[in-house]
């Protein structure tokens, strides 16, 4: 088939975490002189050089008169400087692309950091909330207020929290420290 090595036409760009990296990557069987083969038409395979995270989509792909391309990868962990290494069978030498980052995706989740422990009425407490992207990153560029409150239908009917219940969040997190419930009761 002509080729000798492959090489990254179509380099990773920087997605949210869990999206498709567009455009699509593309890699190329090169002959000896560094043409693409058009002749080249065996699968390619794409990995995280390293070895983790795991990248999703279809892989490995056929090359097509000389070029592979994967138009569905993507990374569900958010993090800088990833590289992916391409392959193929046949002793033609493997590439490694451009860095690139996964950025983390929107706000789609808020959790507690920690639970809050039990405390007494009146007593002053604080709670740090995480806002996560829908792969469970923190959605690092979610810089707006947050507001606290107690659950419908959980410990004392009627009872109410005092203190400082709206934060702005900061980089995906907010910490609440002024915190406190009028009523004693379970399962607030």
């Amino acid at each position: 088939d002509g080729a000798t090595t492959l090489s990254f036409i179509g380099q990773p760009t920087t997605p949210p975490a869990g999206q498709p990296v567009t455009p699509p990557i593309r890699v190329a069987g090169l002959d000896s002189v560094g043409n693409i083969s058009p002749l080249f038409t065996a699968n390619v395979r794409l990995e995280v050089n390293g070895g983790a995270p795991s990248l999703f989509g279809t892989n490995p792909q056929s090359a097509v008169s000389g070029i592979a391309t994967f138009p569905d990868i993507s990374i569900a962990v958010a993090a800088q400087n990833y590289q992916l290494r391409a392959t193929s069978s046949g002793g033609i030498s493997a590439a490694l692309s451009d860095v690139f980052d996964i950025n983390p995706g929107g706000a789609a989740a808020i959790v507690f950091l920690g639970q809050i422990s039990n405390v007494t009425t009146g007593q002053v407490f604080t709670a740090t909330i995480e806002v996560l992207d829908d792969q469970g990153n923190i959605a690092s560029g979610f810089n707006e207020a947050v507001t606290i409150s107690i659950v419908a239908g959980t410990g004392t009917a009627g009872a109410t929290l005092g203190g400082t219940t709206t934060a702005n969040a900061t980089n995906g997190m907010a910490q609440f420290t002024d915190l406190s419930i009028d009523s004693s009761g379970t399962n607030y």
